[in-house]
């Protein structure tokens, strides 16, 4: 068994506490606001504890990426061992990633700048190369489910289309519709009630298109829906609730 010592727990709390404040300060001034002073400062400690954890303001927000990206990772795995069809955890995965999106919407916001070649040429190659591996990782969960679905007999992709490829097409599609999401574009106002709700129903559109069976008319996509939030997500949307009820008290 693994025991932490005193000292080395007081590290991870302290990277812990560097890591929050930059989240927090991300979404208050964004990434071009943010520098080690600052941090520093809003932690109370000097500058030069700062950089003891992180060599500058880019390793520390890849960092913060990583750590985002490790909860991403769980989510998918949460998302494709739920107890269901193939069809079911794919769109439980679906499902994950829009979560994934709420609970962190600064990060997800920023994730074009956080992940883009300048950031990660100043960072180390050990947490850039870290950060890749869980992108990796989180086509694989989805991939081996979509390799699962195939080896049943529940999906027959085109002879061009790989399962990597199909994953790549869900997830643009998702990371597009999500990122529109995170603008002020009134979407009541031109006929979309719940947006969170139309990609819903996109992506079981999208997986009729291809034929991945059974076919949206066959089940109650709602029911699926509300069952994959109450057997697998319960305790990230109670936290979710919590913390959008603390926000609207607070506005």
């Amino acid at each position: 068994m693994n025991i932490i010592s005193r000292k080395q727990r007081e590290i991870r709390q302290r990277e812990e506490q560097i890591l929050e404040v930059a989240s927090r300060m991300l979404g208050e001034v964004g990434y071009l606001g943010i520098t080690m002073d600052r941090i520093a400062a809003a932690i109370e400690y000097s500058k030069g504890t700062v950089y003891q954890h992180f060599g500058n303001k880019e390793e520390l927000l890849i960092a913060l990426m990583m750590r985002r990206k490790h909860e991403m990772v769980r989510l998918f795995r949460l998302a494709a061992a739920f107890d269901g069809s193939t069809r079911e955890r794919i769109t439980a995965v679906g499902e994950a990633y829009m979560l994934f999106t709420q609970l962190y919407p600064v990060e997800f916001q920023h994730l074009p700048t956080l992940l883009s070649p300048s950031i990660c040429d100043k960072a180390s190659p050990n947490r850039c190369a870290e950060l890749s591996g869980q992108d990796q990782e989180c086509m694989d969960v989805v991939t081996a489910v979509v390799v699962e679905a195939t080896a049943k007999g529940e999906l027959t992709l085109p002879r061009d289309l790989s399962p990597v490829e199909l994953v790549f097409g869900l997830w643009s599609t998702m990371y597009g519709a999500l990122t529109l999401m995170q603008t002020a574009i009134p979407f009541q106002e031109i006929g979309i009630a719940d947006a969170y709700t139309a990609l819903s129903r996109n992506l079981q559109a999208l997986l009729d298109g291809v034929g991945w069976q059974p076919y949206s008319h066959q089940f109650d996509g709602q029911q699926l829906v509300a069952r994959i939030h109450r057997e697998v997500f319960a305790s990230e949307l109670a936290s979710l609730n919590t913390a959008v009820s603390e926000g609207a008290s607070h506005g």
